[in-house]
């Protein structure tokens, strides 16, 4: 069986293996997709259920968090949901001038079911159908923020990926590419795509951090062997930022080095980091997600300092 498709199963089976293998992860991670919460019965508070993503948007006015009940957005301390669709996400990935996503369409919608990939140029107030559509429900997808590269995890063949595995675009899914995926050990829980070399791809699992410099054919480990969560590119290209799953840390790891800086998390408990996010217009400033749905923000390289704009996806 091709490398890639052991790596990538999906996140609920791949989080039980691990609790099964007995690897020192926190025993929430097999519990996800369990428990819905009910709305706020305030209704301008989101509700930020089984969060799909994290990203800001390009002039950093907007924490944007997707999840099963439409596009949630963060801004001037309040949230307030983006006026558009109320689409079930499930993959998202915002670049600098368009947000690519997949899941099912809203309830009235003309979208086809499964979404395939679709694009949004107006911040997600519409949509339109780039590929895939009524064929694929990508759950794991990463757009480079300046690069035009777009990279999948099709978990069943289509009409545009006869194999199932890891597949890359550089033309907004008119073509794909199958990638190998050589060298990558573990079960897969996100990809990153560099923000301007369209060839760099970088893939979180239960083994660690591994980097691929040829478009995902093959990779090599990056980091220890200790299970990742979460991983970002910086927007400069020069640092990967990653989620350890059973230390309270993110890292900040130049790619071109060995040097490491640790960043301190928020006390999170038996949580864990599913999604980072960089402010494109403050570099300091990170977001991060965690599978409780928990979201906090820093503006110190270091964390020493967080503060949390979430709880249980709604007002801490």
């Amino acid at each position: 069986m091709p490398a890639i498709r052991v790596l990538f199963r999906l996140v609920s089976v791949a989080l039980k293996l691990l609790v099964a293998a007995a690897v020192a992860v926190p025993a929430v991670l097999a519990m996800a997709d369990i428990h819905p919460h009910a709305r706020s019965a305030r209704p301008a508070d989101p509700l930020l259920l089984h969060v799909h993503g994290l990203a800001y948007s390009a002039d950093g006015r907007d924490l944007l968090v997707p999840n099963h009940t439409g596009l949630a957005r963060f801004r001037d301390g309040g949230w307030s949901e983006v006026a558009g669709p109320i689409h079930d996400f499930a993959g998202f990935s915002l670049t600098e001038r368009a947000i690519y996503a997949s899941g099912h369409p809203a309830p009235g919608s003309d979208l086809p079911n499964p979404l395939g990939l679709v694009k949004s140029i107006d911040g997600g107030a519409s949509w339109t159908t780039l590929a895939l559509g009524g064929e694929a429900d990508f759950h794991i997808l990463a757009a480079g923020y300046r690069s035009n590269s777009i990279y999948v995890l099709n978990v069943e063949p289509n009409s545009a990926m006869s194999r199932v595995g890891l597949h890359h675009s550089t033309d907004d899914g008119k073509t794909w590419r199958y990638r190998a995926g050589r060298g990558v050990q573990g079960n897969g829980f996100a990809l990153a795509a560099h923000p301007i070399d369209p060839a760099t791809v970088a893939v979180v699992t239960d083994k660690g951090l591994f980097l691929s410099r040829d478009a995902g054919e093959s990779f090599k480990r990056f980091d220890g062997r200790l299970a990742a969560t979460a991983v970002t590119f910086e927007l400069d290209g020069q640092k990967l930022r990653f989620a350890r799953a059973i230390r309270r840390q993110m890292v900040s790891a130049a790619l071109d080095s060995r040097s490491r800086t640790i960043v301190l998390l928020p006390p999170i408990g038996l949580d864990y980091v599913t999604h980072i996010a960089q402010s494109p217009t403050s570099p300091r400033t990170f977001a991060i997600a965690t599978d409780r749905r928990h979201v906090y923000v820093t503006t110190s390289n270091a964390g020493r300092t967080w503060r949390q704009i979430a709880k249980d996806g709604d007002l801490p």
